[in-house]
Parts: structure tokens; sequence; C-alpha cells
């Protein structure tokens, strides 16, 4: 379920399996972002907030050091005809 193989973790030191499944969780939860900006007309603030973001900035921050692309500059090329 946190994405992790035995190889990752195999003679791996509790928090760095802990800080694995911390990165895995935050990928799935921007591969989610993504896709409800990609898929949706849901407000940015409501993706943050389903995701687990309290703050808009946050999520805006988050997104853009993920993607490299701020989500509204996201949101506009996922939906540009091709």
């Amino acid at each position: 379920p946190l994405g992790l193989v035995p190889a990752m973790v195999s003679g791996a030191s509790p928090k760095s399996v802990a800080a694995k499944a911390v990165l895995a969780n935050a990928a799935a939860a921007m591969q989610a972002a993504a896709s409800a900006l990609r898929d949706t007309r849901r407000s940015m603030a409501d993706i943050a907030s389903e995701i687990g973001y309290e703050s808009e900035v946050a999520f805006r921050k988050a997104f853009s050091t993920h993607f490299k692309v701020a989500p509204g500059t996201y949101r506009r090329r996922a939906r540009e005809p091709s």
C-alpha cells in the first residue's frame, strides 16, 4: 500500500523506511492533484484540501516544486488542444 518494494526497505532503518513512505505518499497526493486539475473544474482550494493541505499557498508551492510548473499553468497546458 505504501508503494515500497521489499528491496527498498530490507536492511533499512525505521527512519529511512518512514521517510520513503512519506515521499511515496506525497508523490501519490501530487499525482491525485494533477489528475484533478487536468480532469475537473474544481478549485485549487478544494483540491488542496482534499489531498491534505490546509493552505492553498502551501499546495501551490508543493505542486510547483514537485512538477516544476505552477498548478494553474499545469491546468491550462493540460486543457490546450494538442
